[in-house]
């Protein structure tokens, strides 16, 4: 995340994935997590998440640890690597 609208917007899409996943655990009578709780559990998932949810035209780049947009993984030259 960049910037504090980044922050708020990742903040808010957590929430609502942890609310989700309340109305999940209830229906199968599992015991709820608090937000933290979650939150920590599932970060990976949970920036995998939004970020090809809101970012669709990047992928993860496993051997640099970030987001790549298509043409860096195509080798153009004069790219942008991300976070």
């Amino acid at each position: 995340m960049t910037n504090s609208n980044d922050t708020l917007a990742f903040s808010q899409f957590v929430r609502n994935m942890w609310l989700r996943n309340c109305e999940e655990r209830e229906a199968y009578n599992e015991a709820l997590l608090d937000l933290k709780e979650y939150s920590k559990i599932n970060i990976e998932f949970l920036l995998d998440k939004y970020w090809s949810q809101g970012y669709g035209d990047l992928y993860w780049d496993y051997d640099r640890q970030e987001y790549v947009d298509e043409c860096y993984l195509l080798g153009v030259p004069e790219t942008g690597v991300y976070l």
